[in-house]
């Protein structure tokens, strides 16, 4: 009788994986949920057609590609398309902080950059309020320029209610400082004073 009985209950778990699951010599196919409690070796290509969620950690040996059939370029992490972190960003460093991006290293931006809200900057880097230079040696800010020919610059836009001699407002609000030229240069020896050229007008 107890031969019987466990004989009928193989068959009921037989029936019962064999309705919703169909296991062949390559592949394994379900309509259901299949769950593996232990250990399972795959070395052919895992395809899921909807959600694929994992309860704890995921660990990847290899290369990591999301949104894209392939790993072009070939990096070990690589997106194709937009990506949404609900914590911080951590780049050789550690961080957990919502909303933080961390660096240690060197960052590159190829691009236009804004800060504090400024979302198209029109230059390269745009500032949305006040920014705070500090520095343990003695240059806090540098201005240069990559062309032989031309120099730092610093433009400023002034108030549309200054006016001027006379009582008119300014047709060209923007100021332009840069180092002096010519009758402006006080000395011509390496650590001469030069003087400051404030006009009218943009950098250019």
């Amino acid at each position: 009788m107890v031969i019987f009985v466990a004989a009928i209950f193989i068959l009921a778990v037989v029936y019962s994986v064999f309705s919703a699951t169909t296991i062949s010599s390559s592949a394994i196919s379900t309509d259901g949920t299949l769950s593996v409690t232990g250990i399972s070796t795959l070395t052919g290509a895992v395809y899921a057609s909807s959600t694929l969620q994992a309860t704890d950690d995921g660990l990847f040996y290899d290369q990591l590609s999301a949104g894209a059939s392939t790993n072009t370029p070939t990096t070990t992490f690589n997106v194709t398309g937009s990506g949404y972190l609900t914590a911080g960003l951590g780049i050789g460093f550690a961080t957990t902080g919502t909303g933080a991006l961390h660096a240690t290293g060197l960052g590159v931006i190829r691009g236009r950059l804004g800060l504090n809200g400024t979302t198209s900057p029109y230059q390269e880097l745009g500032v949305e309020g006040d920014a705070a230079l500090n520095s343990q040696a003695t240059t806090t800010m540098s201005l240069e320029s990559t062309s032989a020919t031309q120099g730092g610059c610093i433009e400023f836009e002034q108030a549309s209610t200054v006016e001027e001699a006379g009582g008119q407002l300014p047709a060209n609000r923007w100021i332009r400082i840069y180092p002096g030229r010519g009758s402006m240069v006080t000395a011509s020896s390496t650590n001469s004073s030069i003087g400051l050229v404030i006009e009218r007008g943009r950098c250019q």
